[in-house]
């Protein structure tokens, strides 16, 4: 995941976020989440109301919008880096002229849906 993170950044796209969040009877292994990587870890304690209220699975990674609406989910079992990569551009993707009347404020990237 850090690798992932680095390259978005590396891309000058900075309003990606990226949060592990661990069960804490598995606190003991969270850290090889975090080690050499920057991104933040969160434990969820029993009785892991965080992972009970989104229905998460080990290895689920859930996508939000700007907005903080859920976009789209998966599982990082089997890693796919282009997946995950192509489902954060196509979240923050949209056509970015603030004069144009199909202006999306959220988006980063213009993918040129211009009308």
């Amino acid at each position: 995941m850090n690798v992932l993170y680095q390259d978005l950044l590396d891309q000058d796209i900075n309003n990606v976020q990226i949060i592990a969040i661990g069960k804490g009877q598995y606190n003991s292994y969270n850290n090889d989440w975090i080690e050499g990587n920057s991104i933040p870890i969160i434990i969820d304690p029993s009785p892991y109301a965080l992972w009970t209220s989104w229905s998460a699975s080990q290895r689920d990674l859930y996508f939000l919008d700007a907005n903080g609406n859920y976009v789209e989910d998966f599982n990082i079992t089997t890693w796919d880096y282009n997946k995950i990569y192509n489902s954060i551009i196509n979240i923050i993707s949209g056509y970015t002229d603030f004069e144009d009347a199909n202006y999306d404020p959220d988006a980063t990237i213009d993918d040129g849906s211009c009308v």
